[in-house]
């Protein structure tokens, strides 16, 4: 064994996906309020790619997903393991939820490939057809918050098609907040533009991840949704979150638990073994 300090950008191969209740997005668990996975005010959905073709639910694997339309196809991706792709011109998950009035705010997050460019690449979000949703996107490869046939784009600069990201935004009636961290180089960027209170729609919808019915988003390794969580994210909140981005997906381990108390480090197995930036895992 050797004694390896953890690249928080890298995939966490040696977690267990789960529930992370003391992650900083998960406020609402932190203090005591309820909240459903779907057919409820709010909707709260969380998706890893598991090293097939669909997406689950990891404390719900048996609930996700509804409907599975388009060709997806799994592959492995250096710097963020399994995915899931969405390739242009395909369909998305789709989960039946309902919600009760028009939308007043919403929480996403994924760690991605993008891939090529395209108009209006879903990467998740909640809707019913074109104009009544409220999805974040890549439009042309910036990170958008699409919302009633409106692309309310971020000032930060375009992707890059084939490279990892995390990226993440916070949306309310007064602010879209964005965040992307760029996996291989570990730059962090954040912007806040001006919200709006017509985030969407009413009555019975459907949430749709990886992409719209014309364009895929790409390759996802895990993304999730909050429909009105009744909080929003500050800036300083999602860049916690975009220094540490599998942490929602991956909770720490309890040894990991122990070394952030005590400050004695944790012992990786030394079959982790960096190249170009990557984990390469040999006799895993």
């Amino acid at each position: 064994m050797q004694i390896t300090p953890r690249n928080p950008l890298e995939f966490p191969y040696w977690r267990v996906p789960g529930f992370n209740p003391n992650h900083i997005v998960n406020r609402q668990w932190i203090t005591g309020g309820t909240k459903s996975y779907a057919n409820g005010a709010t909707t709260s959905i969380s998706l890893i790619a598991p090293g097939s073709a669909k997406l689950i639910c990891p404390q719900r694997p048996s609930r996700f997903p509804d409907t599975v339309t388009g060709a997806q196809t799994a592959a492995v991706k250096t710097y963020i393991g399994n995915t899931v792709f969405f390739t242009t011109g395909t369909n998305s998950y789709v989960y039946t939820v309902t919600s009760v009035g028009d939308p007043t705010g919403a929480i996403i997050g994924a760690v991605m490939i993008p891939g090529a460019s395209a108009a209006n690449a879903w990467i998740a979000g909640c809707g019913s057809g074109t104009t009544n949703t409220s999805n974040l996107s890549l439009n042309s490869l910036v990170v958008t918050y699409f919302t009633n046939g409106t692309n309310n784009s971020s000032t930060i600069a375009a992707l890059t098609a084939g490279d990892p990201y995390f990226i993440a935004g916070s949306f309310d009636a007064t602010n879209f907040r964005f965040v992307v961290t760029h996996l291989k180089t570990g730059k962090i960027t954040n912007t806040s533009i001006a919200g709006t209170s017509n985030m969407g729609f009413a009555g019975t919808a459907s949430v749709n991840v990886g992409g719209s019915t014309s364009n895929g988003c790409g390759y996802l390794a895990a993304v999730m949704i909050i429909q009105n969580p009744g909080y929003s994210l500050g800036n300083a909140e999602l860049i916690a979150w975009a220094s540490d981005p599998w942490s929602y997906w991956y909770p720490p381990t309890p040894e990991e638990q122990f070394a952030e108390v005590t400050g004695i480090p944790i012992r990786y197995p030394d079959w982790q073994r960096q190249y170009d930036g990557g984990v390469e895992m040999i006799g895993y």
